[in-house]
């Protein structure tokens, strides 16, 4: 008896690394972003924000990635370096494929998105 519940054990713990193998359908990412603009009258100014990303995987290696975020600065710099108080805030939202290259444990990928950044 014991020998058998000792093979079970050994068989589901050596199956682990098996499961493990198999690629996501869905990959979500969530973070912090910040961006630092300069304008060419010698303004700049420093936006906080959040960015997140999500990929749906129809195949194996091929996936549809959108990827949105939103900034925002409370003030700016101008060319003279006095700060001067004004809100403003970037969304920005980018759409496109994403192709993963081969790799068990580690997964590069190549994506290509194009989208737009609303001011």
């Amino acid at each position: 008896m014991r020998k058998a519940i000792f093979l079970a054990g050994l068989a589901l713990l050596l199956s682990l690394p098996a499961s493990a193998q198999n690629l996501s359908t869905i990959d979500i990412f969530g973070g912090y972003s910040y961006t630092n603009t300069h304008s060419s009258n010698g303004d700049s100014s420093s936006y906080n924000g959040f960015s997140g990303d999500a990929t749906v995987y129809p195949s194996k290696w091929f996936g549809i990635a959108a990827d949105a975020g939103r900034s925002t600065a409370s003030s700016f710099k101008d060319d003279l370096g006095s700060r001067n108080p004004a809100s403003s805030s970037l969304t920005r939202y980018l759409f496109g494929p994403r192709f993963r290259l081969g790799g068990i444990r580690f997964v590069p990928f190549i994506e290509v998105l194009g989208g737009g950044v609303n001011r």
